[in-house]
């Protein structure tokens, strides 16, 4: 599609259609007579546009290397196609007046780390440095230069074409249930994405959206989608393996072209056609798991121009021992046996490899605590007399997210729901942890032997981090374990034998709110700080970095950031202090300098200050709890 535009482009220039005004000598910005901004030739650098454009033309700032910041006039309604595609541009305020933003217009603009929205446009608005729409429905654009994780807000349903293009410095992406679509190009380019689970929510997912994703090892894919969209995973050089889901009908071409690590792949029988040059250059292909029969393989439709790769793999059928294996979930313990009629095999693994945190017995049972994401194929050898059986498996783990963990307990066994105060782990909402008290839970279900409690996988030690009374289903854990656990979601397992031997497990999900989901935490004249996004950090030269808005407010400072300068500032209204990006001297409103052991930096997206210089200007104590890892501000 690119080519192709590329090429209308070329085509209409020949023509003589697309009639560009002449470029005065020294002039900085060709404007035409309707408005539209066509081309700058300035210098870069804070650049502002001329009061009266009305639309920012296609290409306009394409390729300015030397841009850092633009300031837009109200008088912008548009925003085209590759406006900023590749230039320097590190901070942009979309003003109240723009009502378009192509799709495309930020096209690897890899140093945008701030991306803010006039809060009074009536069409866009902008969370995080992510512009969504008005409503908060759709998400637009996410900035390029967004690092390490990002979780999508509840209440997403669309994720617009290449909203995430070109994000390679995240490194994990969480989609929510609410998601329905995600669209052409949505995920492309986004080299530093390993793992991606997609829910069940999604039932549409175009063209060329995981494109270019070349550390992308494990993909789960909805249940719901209908087809796998051309170039899907084009260029994804480090998938593995994946599993195509029971609804699937068609894969289109060039799906999986040039996913050259790409090992094995199950289809199911619902796939009746396969696009030309869908497994073109996918030389590792070895194995086919297809989950019908061998006469309904052979009425598929495959395309045979570029699928070489497909049709030369070993096909394992559905009716040759591929057990169907119950999916896993992220920190919950999982016990499942080899389907099998003989009695008396041994089992081992022969090939392939299980998720971290399982493992195979000589008795054909997997089990363990799953910690690691993704779709997983192997094969099993089983043992009987002389004969030796080879099962081949696919394993898929999902986020413990992904839907309520509790559906995944052994019928009849649980935290009960109510014992008096006690019964189920509760969440709880604090300032600090010291406010965390010891939970109390029952275990329901007949059962002879406890044996373990873990929390997100972690086995805890009895009688040190919880206690669990004899001949009792009474388990209690004490506020300690639940502060050094953090804040945040968890999932808390306990592992006991039934009467008739069998390992049983039983879990459930709870949040602490109030407390940071790190070990770092800021106190203000008593009261904890809550982080609502960006939490802090210590550095390498030991000083405890936060969120310059969060612990300004908590101090009843007025924030301020200066694009241009690239500095932080805070005032109480007599004094202001600055703190510029990467410099270890502060500057004051007095004209004094302020010299620190580090610096302001700008990390995610976020802008961290050292929280103990700045309290301190303002005339605050500062002191550190290192039982509880927390900054005192008094």
């Amino acid at each position: 599609m690119k080519k192709a535009l590329a090429l209308l482009l070329a085509l209409t220039l020949c023509l003589g259609l697309l009639a560009l005004p002449a470029l005065a000598e020294g002039e900085e910005f060709e404007i035409d007579e309707n408005g539209v901004l066509v081309k700058y030739n300035g210098p870069g650098g804070a650049v502002t546009i001329p009061d009266g454009v009305i639309v920012i033309g296609n290409r306009a700032f394409m390729d300015c290397a030397s841009l850092t910041n633009l300031t837009i006039p109200d008088s912008v309604t548009t925003i085209e196609e590759y406006v900023f595609s590749d230039s320097g541009l590190s901070a942009l305020t979309i003003p109240n007046s723009v009502s378009y933003i192509s799709s495309t217009a930020f096209f690897d603009c890899k140093d945008l780390v701030s991306l803010q929205v006039d809060e009074d446009n009536l069409y866009y608005k902008s969370i995080d440095d992510v512009i969504f729409n008005k409503e908060g429905d759709m998400l637009v654009y996410c900035a390029n230069g967004k690092q390490g994780q990002y979780s999508i807000p509840q209440g997403v349903i669309s994720i617009y074409e290449s909203a995430f293009a070109g994000c390679s410095a995240l490194t994990d992406i969480t989609i929510p249930n609410t998601v329905t679509t995600i669209g052409e190009c949505a995920f492309s380019g986004c080299t530093s994405l390993t793992n991606l689970t997609i829910p069940n929510s999604v039932v549409y997912i175009d063209g060329n959206a995981f494109e270019g994703c070349d550390s992308l090892e494990t993909v789960i894919l909805p249940e719901n989608i209908s087809f796998i969209a051309e170039h899907l995973f084009y260029l994804d050089r480090s998938l593995r393996t994946i599993r195509i889901p029971d609804n699937v009908t068609s894969i289109d071409a060039a799906a999986f072209l040039d996913c050259e690590s790409l090992k094995s792949i199950t289809i199911p029988a619902s796939v009746t056609w396969i696009g030309e040059n869908a497994f073109r250059d996918c030389y590792a292909l070895s194995d086919v798991y297809y989950l019908g029969d061998q006469a309904l393989w052979n009425t598929l439709n495959i395309e045979k121009y570029g699928n070489d790769p497909l049709l030369n793999a070993a096909i394992h059928f559905g009716d040759s021992n591929e057990p169907n294996l119950p999916i896993a979930m992220q920190y919950v313990p999982y016990n499942e046996a080899i389907p099998t009629a003989q009695m008396g095999s041994s089992f081992a693994l022969s090939s392939g490899s299980l998720p971290e945190g399982l493992n195979l017995n000589a008795s054909g049972v997997i089990s363990g605590i799953p910690t690691e994401l993704g779709v997983f194929s192997f094969v099993v050898s089983e043992t009987n007399a002389d004969d030796v059986t080879e099962h081949k498996c696919t394993l898929s783990v999902y986020s413990r997210m992904y839907a309520d963990v509790e559906s995944y307990n052994v019928p009849g066994y649980g935290f009960v729901e109510t014992v008096g105060d006690d019964g189920r782990v509760q969440d709880q909402v604090v300032s600090s942890v010291s406010e965390l008290k010891d939970q109390t839970m029952h275990l329901q279900g007949a059962y002879s032997e406890f044996r373990n409690l873990y929390i997100d996988a972690r086995q805890l030690i009895r009688s040190v981090e919880y206690t669990a009374e004899e001949g009792s289903t009474k388990i209690t854990i004490y506020a300690e374990t639940i502060g050094e656990e953090g804040g945040g979601t968890h999932t808390i397992a306990a592992e006991f034998v039934t009467d008739g031997g069998e390992t049983v497990y039983t879990v459930q999900n709870y949040t602490v709110y109030g407390i940071a989901s790190t070990d770092v935490h800021v106190e203000v004249t008593g009261e904890v700080v809550i982080w609502t996004d960006a939490e802090p950090y210590i550095d390498t030269n030991s000083r405890t970095m936060t969120p310059f808005r969060v612990v300004g407010d908590a101090l009843g400072l007025t924030i301020a950031w200066d694009s241009t300068a690239r500095e932080a500032s805070f005032s109480d209204g007599t004094r202001t202090i600055y703190f510029p990006i990467g410099s270890t001297a502060a500057r004051t409103s007095e004209g004094t300098t302020v010299e620190m052991d580090t610096s302001a930096v700008i990390v995610n997206g976020r802008t961290y200050a050292p929280v103990r210089y700045l309290a301190q200007y303002f005339g605050y104590s500062v002191g550190w709890d290192a039982k509880t890892r927390t900054v005192v501000i008094g």
